[in-house]
């Protein structure tokens, strides 16, 4: 349960401090390069020193390509959190996790439960009801035709992020993930690093600090996840955390950020939260859209935490 816990609250911290850079006027993309790097570091560090075997080429490239998208998927997020509110945008992205279920079941002939059609056949009704109003509900949220494209475009963007990992999921063997994690945020670091180069970004102490932090919940999301994985279930771990860090976004938001919702983006959140029950409650043995955990060998000789 503490690895559950930590799993959640680095989830949190990560979309916060995130929001956080934004209210205090950072330039968030030079705080991306800085996140992407540390996590990058931390993340090959740790395949090194967990050692590893032979190298599939395959998850590489899965690793490489997710991470570009990783990248070119961060404006959007970082775009949402100001229109649409954090809350919002991290309920809509979390029901992105239903679509690698699908393309499971038209690419490789997996299984799809009742369950997850009901799921399927309720997330446009979730993310058209937590569509802010135009003019936004109070507080920092705005609102309008342009969030309702991001809320859009976020979901599509998470889709091919969860599909790609649906599909490393597949040929990962032993420690393997960890190489595929390193790649993802390789390549990401790479284009942010890049474009800040490029663009002559200006990094701040500031920026450094928060990127610093931002990448610490990032790696620590990975291990988290891995570590709940080996002891816990698949569909305990990700309905519970979906749920959680779903409500604490949205709580915390709106303390901090003064970020308000109306009854019916209320609805819209049940929803979304629905959504992630029903798709891993229904999952079948066949089913993962995330990469094998770790082998829970020390971790399940000692105990649930």
């Amino acid at each position: 349960m503490i690895y559950l816990c930590c799993y959640i609250a680095s989830s949190i911290a990560f979309h916060q401090l995130f929001r956080f850079g934004q209210q205090k006027k950072t330039d968030v993309l030079s705080t991306a390069a800085v996140n992407y790097s540390v996590a990058a570091a931390l993340t090959l560090a740790w395949y090194l020193i967990a050692g590893h075997g032979e190298v599939d080429r395959r998850l590489v490239v899965y690793g490489l390509c997710n991470g570009i998208v990783y990248y070119v998927s961060l404006p959007v997020l970082l775009r949402a959190y100001q229109l649409a509110g954090v809350g919002v945008t991290v309920a809509v992205l979390f029901t992105s996790n239903l679509s690698p279920v699908i393309i499971g079941f038209l690419l490789w002939d997996e299984p799809v439960t009742n369950m997850q059609w009901i799921a399927l056949v309720l997330v446009p009704v979730a993310i058209f009801l937590v569509r802010p109003r135009d003019g936004g509900t109070g507080g920092s949220i705005k609102g309008g035709v342009k969030a309702d494209i991001l809320l859009v475009l976020l979901f599509v963007m998470g889709s091919v992020m969860m599909t790609t990992h649906k599909a490393a999921s597949r040929i990962v063997e032993n420690d393997s993930e960890l190489l595929y994690n390193a790649c993802v945020f390789a390549a990401a670091m790479a284009a942010s690093v890049g474009y800040a180069l490029y663009a002559r970004l200006r990094v701040t102490k500031f920026d450094c600090g928060l990127g610093l932090g931002i990448g610490v919940a990032n790696t620590l999301n990975i291990v988290f996840l891995l570590l709940s994985l080996g002891v816990m279930s698949t569909a305990i771990v990700f309905t519970t955390a979906g749920a959680v860090v779903i409500s604490l976004n949205l709580a915390v938001s709106w303390m901090l950020w003064k970020e308000a919702i109306d009854r019916r983006q209320a609805l819209g959140i049940v929803l979304a939260i629905l959504v992630v029950v029903l798709t891993n409650f229904g999952r079948g043995p066949d089913q993962f859209h995330i990469l094998t955990p770790l082998p829970p060998v020390e971790v399940a000789e000692a105990g649930p935490p």
